[in-house]
């Protein structure tokens, strides 16, 4: 088991470097989808972007890897229903 922790704290150290450089990426003070043209600092939405490109990017990876793998989506989308019932 220690090495799947350690995977994980690797994971998550990884994780963190990649937000943070995906946040400073975004140096547009405003956020040109916002409405009222909200200060970027204000509405947190470099973050919540950096934050969503960084999950689908995951999940595209992870997706890539099971298709390599020859595992249908469709029944890992049903075991993964049925293992969040269970929590």
């Amino acid at each position: 088991m220690a090495g799947i922790s350690d995977n994980l704290e690797e994971f998550r150290k990884l994780s963190q470097i990649q937000y943070k450089d995906l946040i400073e990426s975004l140096e547009e003070k405003y956020c040109w989808k916002c409405p009222m043209r909200t200060n970027s600092s204000e509405a947190f939405c470099r973050e919540v972007d950096s934050w969503i490109r960084l999950t689908n990017a995951f999940e595209m990876g992870v997706k890539d890897h099971l298709k390599e793998m020859m595992i249908p989506l469709i029944v890992l989308k049903y075991w993964v229903l049925n293992y969040l019932k269970k929590g």
